[in-house]
């Protein structure tokens, strides 16, 4: 056998066309009949960029290079006689998840479809790992179900019922096999094809560690082919023999390839350098640092050769934020100094932190090439059919109604769309949640014709075929279209254009294909279904990224690397992640089934890690908290720590990181912080209010500016879209049931006063929108009030002659006018009393007499200065009031609670001379309101 290894501290796909064109590039049609085989598809781009930058552009015949992992029919060629040209399609892995999905719930009536698919897509995955690791589902007879706790005896059940008796026939209807089991024959034929017929050139297999079983055995046969190579990446030639066994633990990052050398019955003496290279400071390090546990006591014995770790920093940030910023300016000093030839490249599995990474890059205009691209439900076409989605379900619910018409996607072929979806914003959906439907939006609009008009067009656009699923789909795809339509483009024109356009309208033409594997489901089920459809699907600019910047994910990082990369977010959990519980299998079952350990995932991401840390210049980075909680560095990390206390010169890997932390600090920070002078303008006499309210006097006293925004500026808060009823609207409820009361009754209450008030407030609160606060709390609360004020009105009435309802007045300052209406004025045996109905807290007396709450006793003034006598049908003007009165109606701890004011006299004649100063001060001297 043949078996090579290129070190990490080289560029492995480089360093592998190098190798090539040594030995074979001499002849151009010896060149072309090699075969190389690597790990997927993108580890093949890799190659031919290699063999390019190799040859300087120069044209080439390059060898076949072909993926093992992405194996089809065309990548892999099987002649027409092999077996393998017999084997079944693979069913799509969508088609997949919805029959499971049918039959899960068809098995568990209580799951919803978005639930069902979860747990379908979970399912095929494993159904993907029993048939990668090439297990018969027969074996599940050997798992004891007595020894398992009940909840994996359940599992076990299902697994037995769904995979050997439901998934067989369904595939078998399908003309169908699953895609792992189609991929293991065909490696499994193009193995068997290597074996008895193998071919004249050269066959490379390469980047492989054989983690999976199938592959394992193509790489023992290519090894074995009188013209065959293996090539291994990252091999650890280093480390001691004796300790060589230690690597075997699974979480190592040689255990990958310590057991493919067992499965070739090799030592690792007989794997041969694929260069003549020798070993290098930094390769020490890298198995140093990687040494199984038992034999990291030589540390302190064997210390690192000079220059191991050169080019290496560290840097640990307070915030995910500050380290995806950090990050950024480090790729941006590089996008500014570094030559073509010498990228920079972000490593990182945290998609968090490399988002963040490239909206950094934007503030300077960098677009960067980001592997894992957009995902298809992220981009804006694809937001947008997941809220018409949302819109249709929930029956237009205001938020999603209009964030789905502000959309830049919808139109309505009208060209007046966008006035009426602002009037619509600003005049129909303001306040109270209107009735679903058009029905409840064209109630709410009544006041605007137009807006009725277009609500009416809407309607036409938003009818829908809801008798299958399939015409929901084919009803959601026409809303959609019509929607967008302009008066000149058809909508059909702009939703489906460009790279996501296509992307989305692909995956609409493929659900619709796939209805017969559905459940009739509701709009919130195509919502869920669609979701499904869009997993796996990715938006990648074709061009305007940086060419000397990227962000990798660890996969697309194996076999590349660059002048300088960047391993970022090496936090435990993140990099590497820890194992996942398996929701079909306990660790018990798995072990004796035959699948792999769940920390099989760390072998590989330390695999990753150590090929990262081969680079010439590498920086190490991570979070110290995230989301606010504190984070554990990566278990690399510690043992990086660990390994250079060990050394005798306590090498320091964050000297470097300061300069970038302080940056990445000072690059939002302002050079001087001035603090604002408070605001103080001063309209013209002639801008200023002629006339405010008594509730707005307290306001005016307290904060001045108020009244410049509101009443010179004329600023009005927006009421929320669809609000929920605030505790103002329950005190317009309580002051509307209780005028009413108060006028059906202004002299002797009924002996069914009670009743009469409840019935009263039954009619208003009927009238107000049914919302669960309203009907669940308020209500209760106010009938509560109400049997409380009607005991206490029995008694108070004693001395009431009469009583008026919501009685409004103005009263003269010069040019100033004072406006105040009375909940409640009362003619008594002793005088005149004011009531001021308060559904809150009411003002203490305190207050009151200090007179910064002076609302009732400014009321009490109008009545002294004879405002209300016309109103109150009397010619003669109070000459007293004998109560002052504020009546808590909220009804909840406290039923009610009454607060009379004494002294209110000169309380009364104070109040007045306060707001004869606050006007002078304001309309005559010219005060600012600050």
């Amino acid at each position: 056998m043949r078996v090579f290894t290129i070190p990490p501290t080289q560029s492995f796909v480089d360093a592998l066309a190098k190798g090539v064109l040594a030995r074979h590039g001499a002849d151009p049609m010896a060149l072309a009949s090699v075969t190389i085989l690597l790990p997927n598809r993108r580890a093949c781009r890799a190659l031919r960029e290699a063999f390019l930058r190799e040859t300087d552009g120069a044209p080439l015949l390059l060898p076949s290079i072909r993926p093992i992992g992405d194996v089809e029919e065309e990548a892999l060629y099987l002649g027409a006689s092999d077996p393998a040209a017999e084997v079944p399609p693979a069913i799509s892995p969508l088609r997949r998840t919805l029959l499971l999905a049918r039959y899960l719930m068809a098995y568990d009536a209580e799951y919803t479809y978005a639930q069902a698919l979860a747990m379908a897509a979970d399912l095929g995955r494993f159904l993907d790992s029993v048939e990668t690791e090439g297990l018969s589902l027969d074996k599940l007879d050997t798992l004891v179900p007595d020894v398992y706790a009940a909840h994996w005896q359940k599992s076990l059940s299902f697994l037995k019922e769904v995979l050997r008796t439901f998934w067989p026939v369904q595939l078998q209807a399908e003309g169908s096999i699953d895609a792992g089991a189609r991929r293991r024959m065909l490696i499994q034929s193009y193995t068997k094809s290597l074996q008895e017929n193998p071919p004249a050139g050269p066959v490379i297999a390469a980047g492989s560690t054989g983690s999976i079983p199938v592959t394992a055995e193509l790489l023992k046969t290519v090894a074995s082919l009188p013209n065959g190579c293996v090539v291994l990446p990252g091999l650890d030639t280093v480390l001691e023999d004796e300790h060589w066994s230690g690597a075997l633990e699974e979480g190592h990052p040689q255990a990958g390839l310590a057991r493919l050398l067992l499965h070739f019955d090799m030592t690792r003496a007989e794997v041969v350098p694929w260069s003549d290279e020798k070993h290098t400071p930094r390769e020490a390090f890298i198995s140093a640092l990687m040494r199984p546990a038992a034999a990291i006591g030589a540390w302190a014995a064997a210390p690192l050769p000079k220059g191991a770790l050169d080019g290496i920093s560290m840097l640990e940030a307070d915030t995910l934020d500050t380290e995806a910023t950090c990050i950024a300016l480090m790729m941006r000093k590089h996008a500014d100094n570094a030559a073509a030839s010498d990228p920079c490249v972000l490593v990182t599995p945290d998609r968090l932190l490399a988002n963040r990474v490239a909206l950094q890059l934007r503030r300077w205009g960098i677009a960067i090439d980001d592997s894992a691209g957009i995902p298809l439900a992220n981009t804006p076409i694809g937001q947008w059919i997941l809220l018409l989605c949302d819109v249709l379900h929930t029956n237009l619910e205001p938020v999603s109604f209009l964030s789905l018409l502000k959309s830049g996607f919808a139109a309505g072929s009208d060209p007046n769309f966008r006035s009426f979806v602002r009037t619509l914003d600003k005049h129909v959906l303001r306040g109270p949640r209107p009735e679903e439907g058009f029905a409840g939006l064209k109630f709410a609009a009544a006041k605007f014709p137009d807006v009725v008009t277009q609500l009416d067009a809407l309607e036409k656009i938003f009818a829908a075929d809801t008798s299958t699923t399939d015409a929901r789909l084919r009803s959601l795809v026409r809303i959609a279209e019509n929607l967008a339509s302009t008066p000149d483009v058809h909508g059909s024109h702009r939703l489906w254009a460009g790279e996501a356009g296509e992307a989305m309208a692909d995956t609409l033409a493929n659900l619709l294909e796939q209805t017969d594997a559905m459940p009739e489901l509701d709009w919130a089920g195509c919502r869920a279904v669609l979701e499904a459809a869009m997993q796996g699907s990715s938006i990648r600019p074709r061009f305007g990224t940086h060419p000397h910047l990227a962000i990798l994910g660890p996969i697309e990082a194996r076999l590349y690397q660059s002048g300088t990369m960047i391993l970022g977010g090496l936090n435990e959990g993140t990099w590497p992640r820890l194992p996942e519980t398996d929701g079909w299998m306990s660790r018990g079952m798995r072990n004796n089934f035959g699948l792999p350990a769940p920390e099989r995932g760390i072998t590989l991401s330390s695999h990753d890690f150590a090929q990262g840390l081969g680079a010439r210049n590498v920086v190490l980075t991570r979070s110290k908290t995230r989301d606010g909680a504190p984070t554990i560095p990566s278990r690399w990390l510690q043992r990086l720590d660990a390994l250079c206390e060990a050394q005798p010169e306590k090498p320091q890997l964050r000297t470097e990181a300061q300069y970038w932390l302080d940056l990445a600090i000072s690059l939002d920070a302002p050079e001087a912080v001035t603090p604002m002078t408070r605001p103080a303008p001063n309209p013209p006499r002639d801008a200023r209010p002629t006339r405010l309210s008594v509730t707005e006097i307290a306001k005016w006293r307290r904060d001045p500016y108020y009244v410049f925004a509101r009443r010179i500026l004329d600023l009005k808060q927006l009421d929320p879209i669809a609000a929920e009823p605030t505790a103002a609207d329950r005190g317009d409820l309580i002051h509307k049931a209780l005028k009413r009361f108060g006028d059906a009754y202004p002299t002797i209450l009924p002996d069914n006063a009670e009743e009469a008030l409840i019935a009263i407030g039954r009619e208003v609160f009927a009238n107000a929108h049914q919302h669960p606060d309203v009907t669940g709390h308020w209500w209760p609360r106010f009938t509560r009030m109400a049997s409380a004020l009607v005991q206490h009105e029995r008694e108070w009435r004693k001395g009431t002659l009469q009583v008026y309802s919501e009685v409004d007045a103005l009263m003269p300052y010069g040019d100033f006018t004072l406006k105040g209406i009375a909940d409640r004025i009362e003619r008594r045996t002793d005088g005149w009393a004011i009531i001021d109905y308060k559904s809150g807290q009411p003002p203490s007396k305190t207050k009151v007499n200090m007179g910064d709450e002076p609302q009732l006793t400014l009321l009490g003034a109008m009545m002294l200065a004879g405002c209300y006598n016309e109103k109150l049908g009397t010619r003669d003007t109070p000459q007293n009031i004998s109560a002052l009165s504020y009546w808590k109606t909220g009804g909840g701890e406290e039923t009610l609670k009454t607060t009379t004011i004494t002294d209110t006299d000169k309380l009364c004649a104070e109040a007045r001379e306060g707001l004869r100063n606050l006007i002078n001060a304001y309309m005559h001297d010219g005060l600012a309101y600050t």
